[in-house]
C-alpha cells in the first residue's frame, strides 16, 4: 500500500519534472519509510519520516526539491488523510 502510494506520487511529478525513478527504488524508499515511522522520535514519525525519504532520494541522485516535492506530497496523503478519516470517524461516533 505505502509503495503503491508512493509509486503514484511519483508518477504524478515525474511528468513534470522529467525524472524516473524505478520500481525497486521507490519499494526501498517506501520501506525506509516505514522503518523510521517505527521510531518514537515524533508522533507518526512527523518530519523524521520526510527527512528519510528526501535524504534516500538525494542519495540516488533525485533533485533536492523534486525529492522534498516527493516527500511532502506523499506523507500529506499518508499522514494527513489517515487524521481527516479518523477525525469524519470520531464525528460520527458520537463519543465526547
Amino acid at each position: 500500500m505505502k509503495a503503491a502510494r508512493l509509486y503514484f506520487v511519483v508518477e504524478s511529478l515525474s511528468t513534470l519534472h522529467n525524472i524516473h525513478i524505478g520500481l525497486s527504488l521507490i519499494v526501498f524508499v517506501a520501506l525506509s519509510a516505514a522503518l523510521v515511522s517505527a521510531l518514537p522520535f515524533t508522533p507518526g514519525g512527523l518530519g523524521v519520516v520526510e527527512f528519510a525519504i528526501v535524504g534516500v532520494l538525494v542519495l540516488v541522485g533525485v533533485d533536492a526539491g523534486v525529492a522534498a516535492g516527493i516527500a511532502i506530497l506523499d506523507r500529506a496523503i499518508s499522514y494527513w488523510g489517515l487524521m481527516a478519516v479518523g477525525a469524519v470517524a470520531y464525528m460520527v461516533s458520537g463519543r465526547k
